[in-house]
């Protein structure tokens, strides 16, 4: 892959891993100013709950997705990057795009995703 390409994926995960950090520091704010707000009735209680419980599994996903990308920039500082981790053939620029932290080609997802790998 080109300097100018690499560069452009760089610069969009680069992108992803702030807006991840903005996301992160959003939910601890929200998460600290709702920790014991006198909750009075049940619904109330259960709503507040499943609120929490939402914003924990949504920063479990984004650290995983952090986690990622963090690889990817890796991937793109040794010159690995765009090339199945599985059977080393380039991955496609559409999938790039949609997802430029992708470590697999799509067959080698799928079959990873079917527990074939």
């Amino acid at each position: 892959m080109d300097k100018k390409k690499l560069q452009y994926y760089r610069n969009k995960l680069l992108e992803k891993q702030k807006e991840l950090g903005e996301i992160f520091e959003k939910n601890k704010d929200y998460s600290m100013e709702n920790l014991d707000d006198g909750i009075q009735d049940m619904a109330d209680m259960a709503s507040n709950s499943y609120t929490k419980e939402f914003l924990l599994s949504l920063s479990d996903s984004e650290r995983t997705m952090l986690k990622n990308i963090q690889e990817a920039l890796g991937r793109i500082d040794k010159g690995a990057y765009g090339v199945c981790q599985e059977c080393e053939e380039p991955i496609n620029t559409k999938r790039l795009e949609a997802i430029p932290w992708a470590r697999l080609c799509v067959p080698c997802q799928e079959k990873q995703e079917k527990g074939l790998l």
